[in-house]
């Protein structure tokens, strides 16, 4: 009895290791993530790629969106004119992929523009069903980040405000855009700061982009210290602490050009000494 329980175990397992290799993670894609059409090298158009992994056929909708990211880190979506997507719909076979068209409209810029392209998998049933039992079906759905970059943009980022506040002051991130927020290359670099931590205290810093083009918070480094006469101690270069821009706790890691942000960065332990609202001095490193 036994071995009987033990063979009908492994024949479970082996056949559920067979299930996970042959249906991919993703079986629906869709890419690039992160896409930049360059009104400078004569750009007008940018290419999506969508695949279908599924054993049958899917219907996809793609849209594009502006894309504001508001002071907190909250995005917002609107309908554009700006660009024209073809095709909007289209239906898949099993393992067929094709290419989608993304067209720049409107004409010269003065400074960057930030669009979302979204693809999304329609919840049209288009098998010939035999049966009548029910089936668990999750659709994809990919939000992907497009931007219409001018001749010579960059960015300027300048500190206009920056203060001690303590754990009770920080407000909830927006979860539900974290999990929808696509990690752009530049927002994966590591943090040198190992000594900061999540309970606090942390650095309020107001951000201001005066440049043309967007700055990943993962591109920067945030050297701080309290200003003045702050420190107890007297000595500024003892209590400074140089912090990562990744390791933001609000809202997105993108600062639009022209755009103003209000970020949290996790502070050492030694600055709890100093009361909230205490002011900082802080230098931005690339």
């Amino acid at each position: 009895m036994g071995r009987v329980d033990l063979n009908w175990r492994r024949t479970a397992l082996l056949t559920a290791l067979v299930a996970c290799v042959a249906v991919p993670l993703f079986p629906l894609s869709f890419a690039p993530m992160l896409s930049e059409i360059d009104l400078q090298d004569g750009q007008g158009r940018a290419r999506f790629t969508v695949r279908n992994e599924y054993g049958r056929p899917v219907a996809v909708q793609i849209e594009a969106r502006t894309r504001e990211i508001d002071i907190h880190g909250n995005e917002g979506r609107e309908p554009t004119d700006a660009l024209a997507v073809y095709p909007t719909q289209l239906v898949l076979d099993a393992g067929e992929r094709q290419q989608i068209a993304v067209e720049w409209l409107e004409g010269r810029i003065d400074k960057e523009r930030a669009f979302r392209v979204i693809a999304e998998e329609v919840p049209v049933d288009l098998e010939d069903r035999s049966d009548s039992r029910a089936r668990l079906r999750m659709n994809m759905r990919y939000v992907t980040s497009l931007y219409i970059r001018p001749e010579g943009a960059a960015p300027d980022i300048r500190i206009t405000e920056a203060k001690v506040v303590g754990r009770s002051e920080v407000e909830p991130s927006n979860g539900d855009e974290a999990l929808e927020e696509p990690v752009e290359p530049a927002e994966t670099a590591e943090s040198e700061e190992s000594a900061a931590t999540t309970d606090g205290p942390f650095a309020e810093i107001r951000l201001d982009n005066q440049g043309t083009s967007r700055a990943t918070l993962g591109d920067l480094k945030f050297v701080i210290a309290p200003a003045g006469d702050a420190d107890r101690n007297g000595d500024e270069k003892a209590m400074s602490v140089t912090v990562d821009g990744s390791a933001s706790l609000r809202g997105s890691q993108v600062v639009l050009a022209g755009a103003q942000r209000r970020i949290l960065l996790p502070l050492p332990e030694h600055f709890s000494d100093l009361s909230p609202e205490t002011p900082l001095e802080v230098e931005v490193k690339p």
